[in-house]
């Protein structure tokens, strides 16, 4: 393009961007200058050339366009308020191909942040797509005519004059709230314009990175060299919580595939967390593990992944259970009369040392309890003897002493009727209780 023809444009894009703001009203033409503060120009360096985008703040060195400028981009830089002077930028912090929304940092250039809406444009309602292209703002009006599914992203359908190049720029209601993200012309030549609903970036600004994808690492070629020992595993971060947000350390939670089958197990450090990897394309159930047994908790879905990609971030995943502080050994049982314990009752208590020794900060009691046949006090004594007899098998398994006691409680504390041989035979029980 010669400088004749570039300045006729640009010529253009000022005429159009004057008439389009004093053709509105006051309240709209403040809401539209306060938009424009916020929108950039962003220059995107590639293979091919350079070439021009909108984007516009959403925090602090924090601004938005759409993914597809960025697919081939080397280098980045984008031009404010002063249009001789243009700002780094170095690459992202969130991205998704599927909705096309990119989240790019800008060095040493800042700006307020448009204020989101809080609720969904309704269809015939007035919106405004402020852009900024070569440093000159454009202003479009038109309508929400409906909304249309495309690979699964409902895109907003906009009757404006609106080109391909003012992609990236911020769809506003007539507050001057943000409801959408333009991606350009739906049909050329026609008054159809296609934006993304912000509720899609509210998801993105969810999963920002801390650390910025340079636009090398975003190019790379996944069978490049370099990349070629990448995992195509899912990263998956896991915290476990009770319901008062107490961390939980030293809990074991399992993920098994529903395709596959397969378990991957973690447990919890001393805050709560732990890492793991999960294959991609699989359903996994969560389960929490306790004395003997597991709880299902939910269902975490990795998609499978196309033949060039990767997972670059986490999954986080919280758990947030309340460990039960009481339970029945079941089948711990007796000799009638005496503190002898029957074979049967060895593999539960083995049961309970493994609990111990991965729950090595638990402290616990054995409570032993009778039913009503005999008297008190001797049910007092023969509880007492049992629930140490319990302890004593513990103790001789490596467990410190200073973490079981014991109790008998006699009959004092029955969970059925001892009118019946089945009530009797519930209230003849060794309880765990947890101490801290």
């Amino acid at each position: 393009m010669d400088i004749k023809s570039f300045s006729r444009i640009l010529f253009a894009f000022l005429f159009f961007s004057l008439i389009s703001i004093d053709s509105f009203s006051q309240e709209n033409t403040q809401a539209i200058r306060q938009a424009a503060a916020s929108t950039v120009t962003i220059k995107i360096s590639g293979p091919t050339g350079n070439k021009f985008a909108t984007g516009f703040f959403i925090g602090k060195n924090l601004i938005v366009s759409n993914f597809h400028f960025f697919k081939d981009a080397t280098a980045a830089s984008c031009i404010g308020d002063e249009a001789a002077k243009s700002y780094e930028i170095p690459g992202s912090l969130a991205e998704d191909d599927i909705s096309d929304l990119i989240l790019l940092k800008v060095n040493g250039l800042e700006s307020a942040s448009l204020k989101i809406a809080v609720g969904q444009p309704v269809v015939s309602e007035s919106v405004f797509i402020t852009s900024r292209i070569m440093g000159s703002t454009q202003t479009a009006e038109g309508s929400l005519n409906g909304f249309r599914d495309k690979g699964g992203v409902k895109q907003m359908q906009i009757g404006a004059a609106v080109s391909e190049e003012q992609g990236g720029a911020p769809v506003l209601n007539q507050a001057g709230e943000l409801v959408g993200v333009s991606i350009g012309s739906g049909t050329p030549g026609k008054r159809d314009h296609l934006a993304i609903p912000v509720s899609y970036l509210l998801q993105l600004l969810n999963n920002k990175s801390d650390s910025v994808l340079t636009f090398a690492e975003l190019n790379a070629d996944p069978e490049a060299e370099a990349l070629a020992d990448l995992s195509r595993d899912a990263p998956v971060e896991v915290t476990a919580v009770d319901y008062k947000n107490n961390i939980l350390p030293n809990e074991v939670i399992i993920f098994r595939g529903k395709n596959s089958t397969s378990e991957y197990p973690g447990k919890t450090d001393s805050t709560g967390k732990f890492s793991l990897k999960l294959p991609a394309g699989d359903d996994y159930e969560i389960f929490i593990l306790g004395f003997k047994d597991s709880t299902s908790y939910n269902i975490l879905k990795i998609p499978a992944l196309g033949k060039k990609e990767f997972y670059k971030k986490s999954f986080k995943v919280e758990v947030k259970f309340q460990p039960p502080q009481t339970f029945v050994l079941d089948d711990v049982n007796f000799n009638t009369g005496k503190a002898t314990l029957m074979p049967e009752s060895f593999p539960v208590i083995d049961e309970l040392v493994k609990y111990l020794l991965r729950k090595d900060d638990e402290r616990i009691e054995i409570g032993g309890h009778t039913d009503n046949v005999g008297s008190a006090p001797a049910n007092l004594k023969l509880s007492l003897e049992r629930a140490n007899t319990v302890r004593d098998y513990l103790l001789s398994k490596g467990i410190e002493p200073s973490r079981v006691t014991a109790k008998g409680y006699g009959s004092t504390k029955p969970v059925s009727e001892n009118k019946t041989k089945e009530g009797k035979a519930m209230n003849r029980r060794t309880e765990v209780t947890i101490l801290n």
